[in-house]
């Protein structure tokens, strides 16, 4: 599955492994650093004229990430901790919430 970049522009979500998956090899593959954020920095960032991010606006927690595209555009997403707990088991015990990818 690829990373789609314009999608996660817009809706500001990720929502299945397979998503987060996707994010964790590209932004390997592109040597990205992936940031933590708070969950009112990232509604600081949407747009709800421009985007399809409202369930985001109105979800509570998660867990909240910010980083630079090869393209050089600015990306935040929020999922579940349960996805990032999915996503840590499967990459093993080198990996932690903290240090995604």
């Amino acid at each position: 599955m690829d990373f789609d970049l314009h999608l996660y522009q817009e809706s500001h979500r990720i929502n299945g492994l397979a998503e987060l998956e996707a994010l964790s090899e590209y932004c390997i593959n592109h040597g990205i650093e992936v940031e933590r954020i708070s969950k009112d920095e990232l509604d600081a960032s949407i747009d709800p004229e421009t985007s399809s991010a409202n369930c985001v606006l109105e979800s509570e927690g998660g867990v909240c990430l910010k980083f630079t595209a090869h393209s050089g555009v600015l990306i935040t997403v929020r999922f579940s901790e349960y996805l990032m707990e999915l996503h840590c088991q499967q990459g093993g015990s080198d990996r932690s919430p903290e240090s995604f990818p």
